[in-house]
């Protein structure tokens, strides 16, 4: 079941990096990931037969791996997930943050997209929401009217999860 493909993925160089395994051998090593005889197939087939002639890199495998293997359903599933994400009445903003930032790494979401930071301030609890605005107000009237500037998503969930430890 490769519904989880970016998951897996993500797993598989973690491994493969950390056995030092030259990256140019990682589409051959994908064999030893699936068990499915029809699965080995169309890797050796649409991956394997084909690096690095037309499928160039291991981003090109990537994509080509998760196409093939993600449940279109779940897809849907992910980004409905993303899209409704918000922090729940009695939820932590750590463990908002967490669920948030899952569901960016499934969907592949740069962390410094400015669209994702806005979504996960927007999810915020207006309380949170409203803390995080005063602090930056000060710090902005701290910095001689500099505005503070938090372009990464680290960054903004970093300040939500400090300012929540001052409550």
């Amino acid at each position: 079941d490769y519904k989880h493909a970016s998951q897996f993925l993500q797993r598989f160089e973690q491994v493969l990096i950390a056995a030092n395994i030259d990256d140019s051998n990682w589409p051959r090593l994908l064999l030893h990931s699936v068990e499915n005889v029809s699965e080995s197939a169309w890797i050796i087939s649409n991956i394997i037969d084909e690096y690095p002639r037309t499928v160039k890199s291991w981003n090109d495998v990537k994509e080509l791996f998760t196409k093939h293997f993600v449940n279109h359903s779940y897809q849907m599933k992910i980004t409905n997930d993303y899209e409704s994400c918000k922090q729940l009445k009695h939820e932590s903003v750590q463990k908002y943050a967490d669920r948030f930032t899952q569901l960016c790494d499934e969907l592949g979401l740069e962390e410094d997209d400015k669209l994702v930071i806005q979504h996960y301030m927007i999810g915020l609890l207006p309380n949170v929401q409203a803390d995080y605005r005063k602090h930056i107000h000060l710090a902005k009237l701290a910095n001689n009217n500099k505005p503070v500037v938090l372009d990464s998503l680290k960054d903004v969930i970093e300040l939500t999860l400090d300012l929540s430890l001052l409550d």
